[in-house]
């Protein structure tokens, strides 16, 4: 019992010693991942990996579908999937050091004389907790140039 005991003793201060370890490595990682991408103070969990941003296109659908997909290949991904009928794209970013690479899907809904467009960036390997803000920034910048090619009123 004695021995037991003691073991327990000898392992705690190491137990605790990994725990504010992990806990510190945790806090450094979220201060630099704020600071380093402004649009994270905006969205506290800008680093998740689903992000989505929805937004009003003064435009019909079928214009709305051809500047989202000029947007997708202006940003360089890879357009994997196109469904004019369902006004649906669907892309894939490359890897980075951030990430494994993401699917990005635009879907564009009839709005009266307007379209709603939903930008989603969802990491492609499943089961991914962390992303870094990496999809968030596929986001900001899909609907930055969507909204940049839209012509001058």
């Amino acid at each position: 019992m004695a021995t037991l005991v003691l073991a327990l003793l000898m392992i705690l201060p190491f137990v605790v010693i990994c725990g504010l370890g992990l806990l510190l490595l945790a806090v450094i990682n979220r201060a630099l991942t704020v600071r380093r991408y402004p649009w994270a103070k905006r969205k506290p969990w800008g680093v998740m990996p689903r992000q989505s941003q929805t937004i009003l296109l003064e435009a019909l659908p079928a214009s709305a579908f051809q500047q989202a997909l000029g947007a997708l290949q202006q940003a360089r991904m890879k357009v994997t999937a196109r469904s004019p009928d369902r006004m649906t794209l669907r892309a894939e970013s490359p890897m980075s050091l951030r990430s494994f690479g993401e699917t990005v899907t635009v879907s564009i809904e009839p709005a009266g004389g307007a379209s709603r467009l939903t930008v989603a960036s969802q990491p492609a390997i499943q089961g991914t907790l962390l992303d870094y803000g990496k999809g968030a920034e596929n986001v900001e910048r899909i609907v930055n140039l969507i909204q940049k090619s839209l012509p001058a009123s």
